[in-house]
């Protein structure tokens, strides 16, 4: 079984860059994130960086406008070639959680499932609850005042933290001969269910 460094490696999508005078909420909510976690942080350049194995990975999303992130999409288009041409998923091994923030009221959760779908899909699991969002006016985080009585934007940096500790202190949990029940409803010639399950016990 892989195991994971104690390194987290943070892939930042945002059409607009870093800049030191003018502090962006997705950035805030990426320092809250790694807060404590230095000086095992490294922030990655997601032009360059496709093949990310036996990592611990925050994915920090940007939305833009209409509720859509060219960067993000324009890695996980890489990471498919990657996939395609090598036959090797490209994140296999890999542990994320995601950060999205939209200046709207939506789009978070859209942009979130479309991230964690597609690493999935190249070998990255992700933590239980692995997503924070944040949508205009920090609409979202009201009812979580109502039970700590604190401003808004203390309670989204609070959030990311815990999910940056969450992350770094993950462990990926062996089981030695596992025992699996699979179900499947159709015929044994037809079902598809029965055919993925039998590829699974081969390997």
């Amino acid at each position: 079984m892989s195991s994971l460094g104690a390194t987290v490696h943070v892939l930042r999508f945002s059409s607009q860059p870093v800049s030191p005078g003018k502090s962006l909420r997705i950035d805030r909510m990426i320092e809250a994130a790694v807060k404590g976690l230095e000086p095992n942080v490294v922030r990655c350049d997601v032009g360059k960086m496709n093949r990310l194995k036996n990592k611990r990975i925050i994915v920090a999303i940007d939305a833009d406008e209409i509720g859509g992130q060219k960067e993000l999409y324009d890695w996980l288009r890489r990471l498919s070639q990657d996939y395609q041409a090598s036959g090797c998923p490209p994140l296999s091994g890999s542990t994320a959680c995601v950060l999205v923030n939209s200046d709207g009221p939506y789009y978070t959760k859209r942009l979130a499932q479309y991230a964690i779908f597609h690493m999935n899909r190249f070998g990255c699991r992700f933590l239980g609850h692995p997503l924070v969002e944040a949508v205009a006016d920090l609409q979202n985080f009201k009812t979580w005042k109502k039970v700590v009585d604190i401003p808004l934007e203390k309670l989204l940096e609070a959030k990311c933290s815990e999910l940056g500790v969450r992350l770094r202190d993950f462990k990926v949990a062996g089981i030695k001969k596992p025992k699996i029940l699979v179900l499947h409803s159709s015929s044994h010639d037809t079902s598809n269910t029965l055919r993925l399950w039998s590829m699974v016990a081969d390997t």
